[in-house]
């Protein structure tokens, strides 16, 4: 069975699934942007890792900066603990009343105001199996 999910606020919690299958972070919810100057990074987003390369030696490539927008659409999740909890401690959304009452937290339709084209469609949404 999985959740339905959605990210939360600036809160990054780890995918951890595609991290233990390709060695690589990533996160729920998140697309990764990156820029080689920090005033190319999306504007208005502050979920974001600005790189300092000053432990390298001169002559080594520098390193990106990366802004983590979220995603307008719910991603599915396995349930299992570290995402229940995740959603219970509040870090992710519940996209849906299905994955809310799984969880034993309340549904809030209205996301906090974050995802406010997802309100009316959230309401209809099932969990996956």
């Amino acid at each position: 069975m999985n959740l339905r999910v959605l990210a939360r606020g600036d809160i990054k919690v780890q995918d951890v699934v595609f991290e233990n299958a390709t060695g690589s972070r990533r996160y729920i919810g998140r697309s990764a942007v990156h820029a080689w100057k920090e005033e190319d990074l999306p504007a208005n987003e502050q979920c974001r890792h600005v790189s300092w390369n000053l432990f390298l030696s001169t002559g080594d490539k520098p390193i990106p900066h990366v802004a983590y927008p979220k995603n307008s659409a719910p991603v599915e999740v396995p349930m299992d603990r570290y995402y229940t909890r995740a959603i219970q401690n509040g870090e992710l959304w519940a996209a849906d009343q299905s994955t809310a009452a799984c969880v034993g937290v309340a549904f809030d339709p209205d996301f906090g105001g974050e995802y406010p084209s997802l309100k009316t469609a959230a309401k209809s949404s099932k969990v996956g199996a």
